[in-house]
């Protein structure tokens, strides 16, 4: 969140860092690019220049095809659990009240 870079290195013995942040938010990747990630991948980091964030991956290896689109929903997906945690930092645990006035109904609202 701090938009530093993560290397992809291992923990836990043999498993990739980055792999294990797509499983922490259910991200599926296809098993190809799963391949990619443990066997060609650097690091994930934020590229001020491009004002977004980028990947590095091994010279021995050739770049993903579909990675990219990948990261774009790790990044969603990190700050998305971000913004709910800060939101519930008051810590009563309680979700945000109802907006409904006593006039509106669920049954009257369009979808």
């Amino acid at each position: 969140m701090n938009k530093g870079t993560v290397t992809n290195s291992d923990v836990l013995g043999d498993k990739s860092l980055i792999m294990q942040l797509f499983r922490e938010h259910e991200i599926a990747l296809p098993l190809k690019t799963q391949g990619w990630v443990i066997n060609a991948l650097h690091d994930i980091h934020y590229d001020e220049n491009k004002g977004r964030w980028s990947y590095q991956y091994y010279n021995k290896s050739k770049d993903s095809t579909v990675f990219f689109a990948y990261l774009l929903l790790l990044v969603s997906a990190v700050q998305t659990k971000q913004q709910f945690e800060e939101m519930f930092q008051n810590g009563t645990g309680e979700p945000p009240i109802d907006n409904f006035t006593e006039e509106e109904n669920e049954d009257d609202i369009e979808i």
